[in-house]
């Protein structure tokens, strides 16, 4: 269940607020669950090694969620400044000539 919330923090708010969201994630796993109870030292290696595995996993998820953001963004970018005249510097010559033929032929 924290981890689903990590995600959806991750995805509502951003990379920064995901990672912030895990970091809570896991004080909550250290405190709660790994003994001793109330404490955030975890002594036993397989805690330790459950909460890596539980950090990874989250970093992991926060990481799928920012990169398919950033991807569409990009993309729809793209285009606009592919079919855009006000992008002249960013593309070549040729380029800018044929799509600003597009622009206004239709």
């Amino acid at each position: 269940m924290l981890l689903l919330a990590v995600l959806a923090v991750s995805k509502l708010g951003g990379l920064v607020n995901g990672l912030i969201a895990s970091a809570v994630e896991a004080e909550i796993l250290v405190i709660l669950y790994f003994r001793p109870l109330g404490s955030l030292m975890v002594k036993a290696s397989d805690d330790r090694l459950a909460l890596t595995l539980c950090i990874l996993i989250a970093a992991l998820g926060i990481r799928m969620v920012g990169g398919r953001e950033r991807s569409s963004s990009w993309s729809s970018d793209i285009r606009y400044r592919s079919r855009c005249p006000a992008a002249i510097g960013c593309f070549p010559p040729e380029i800018i000539i044929a799509r600003s033929m597009e622009c206004f032929s239709s």
